[in-house]
């Protein structure tokens, strides 16, 4: 378990993140789990929540899971923008 905080005090196991986007000036991303809500990471640590998240993506052992964790969304995978 990778624990990051995404708004002030509230935080989400970052290996359950499956997407991630940066569109409309904000970071949105989804969980493995619940394909139908878009979390939106607070405004004023949007930064070290991008940080941590590579930190992990490059803590990954395999090069291939590495890439598929942050660039590729799960199949039918939808976005609310």
């Amino acid at each position: 378990m990778f624990l990051i905080e995404f708004s002030k005090d509230q935080y989400i196991d970052a290996e359950r993140i499956d997407y991630v986007t940066l569109t409309e000036g904000s970071v949105k991303f989804t969980v493995n789990g619940d394909r139908e809500s878009l979390y939106r990471v607070g405004k004023a640590i949007e930064g070290k929540f991008l940080n941590q998240m590579q930190a992990l993506n490059q803590s990954l052992t395999n090069p291939e899971a590495r890439h598929r964790h942050l660039s590729n969304p799960a199949p039918n995978t939808k976005v609310n923008k």
